[in-house]
């Protein structure tokens, strides 16, 4: 069986914003137990890759433009 996993987060106009993480096969039968979930390998780079876009998702949120703010009265220009 084929799996992909994913992340879907919702941006500033709450428009949802998808992307792809992982994608891994694990067999469709039970005849190995030790093939039931995911490996501890793939357990550790599916956090690594969450983080990775996550980590990329909240800077690129702090690196959008800002209206300009006048200092004294906090009001919009």
């Amino acid at each position: 069986m084929r799996w992909v996993l994913g992340l879907v987060g919702t941006g500033i106009d709450g428009a949802p914003i998808r992307v792809n993480i992982m994608e891994f096969d694990r067999p469709d039968c039970l005849e190995d137990i030790a093939s039931l979930g995911l490996t501890l390998a793939d357990g550790k780079q599916l956090l690594a890759l969450v983080q990775q876009e996550v980590v990329a998702a909240q800077v690129g949120s702090h690196t959008m433009p800002r209206p300009a703010v006048v200092p004294a009265t906090g009001d919009a220009m």
